[in-house]
């Protein structure tokens, strides 16, 4: 399997201590970039990252491996993190795409993947998504198995709103019944509802990064903080 070396995100690193996970932001950013510059794909679990156009900025995220048992092909899970956030797939063929990335956001590829957002109960969760979807599968949220997401405004500030009621919200790309209609739904970030967070992962991803004797630095506001947030 393609092994990448990997820096924390450097939005991750800024919030850590904002809410109980500190989410992703790609509004505006090139997040299939990002990822192929092994820089923010974190755990990840029989993955393979394939360039499809580069200079489109295109990348897919594909199971790497199928288990083989007894000389049959059995379901392989694949998953990854960004910002604490797992993507996640089970599949018996190897190849197959899991997750597509193309400029600002992160698509999975048709049914039975699932974004798990861990969360505490009654916090609320902002998903950004770049167009509207209707009937996402979603678990451990107060009202309702399934969502419409809101279509993303030109300004990046058009938002779902989810609050948890359980330890992780689960958003699957479909409704896993006979008249499920979302197989796709393109996020663009993923955010704590707290005034603190918000603006500590936006102010983060246009925090200066630069390397110092091999060592990742991120300068926000004059001062120097390494690639876990720790303050040199």
């Amino acid at each position: 399997m393609k092994k990448f070396f990997l820096f924390a995100a450097v939005f991750a690193a800024m919030t850590l201590n904002a809410a109980s996970f500190t989410g992703f932001d790609a509004r505006g950013k090139d997040l299939g970039d990002q990822i192929h510059d092994q820089n923010l794909i974190q755990n990840q679990n029989n993955i393979v990252l394939n360039e499809t156009d580069a200079t489109a900025h295109k990348y897919e995220i594909k199971l790497d491996k199928a288990d083989i048992v007894d000389g049959s092909a059995v379901s392989t899970e694949c998953s990854f993190t960004m910002g604490g956030i797992t993507f996640w797939y089970s599949n018996s063929n190897d190849g197959t795409v899991a997750y597509k990335t193309y400029l600002q956001y992160i698509q999975p590829n048709g049914n039975k993947r699932k974004v798990i957002i861990p969360t505490t109960v009654g916090e609320k969760v902002r998903i950004y998504a770049i167009e509207a979807c209707n009937g996402v599968a979603v678990e451990g949220v107060t009202g309702g198995s399934n969502i419409d997401l809101v279509a993303m405004g030109e300004d990046g500030q058009t938002y779902t709103e989810l609050t948890a009621k359980s330890t992780s919200i689960v958003l699957w790309s479909d409704k896993r019944d006979a008249s499920f209609t979302a197989t796709k739904f393109k996020l663009s970030a993923i955010l704590p509802v707290s005034t603190e967070g918000v603006e500590n992962v936006n102010s983060a991803v246009k925090a200066e990064k630069f390397f110092r004797d091999g060592q990742l630095i991120i300068r926000k506001n004059g001062v120097e903080y390494n690639a876990l947030g720790e303050k040199l």
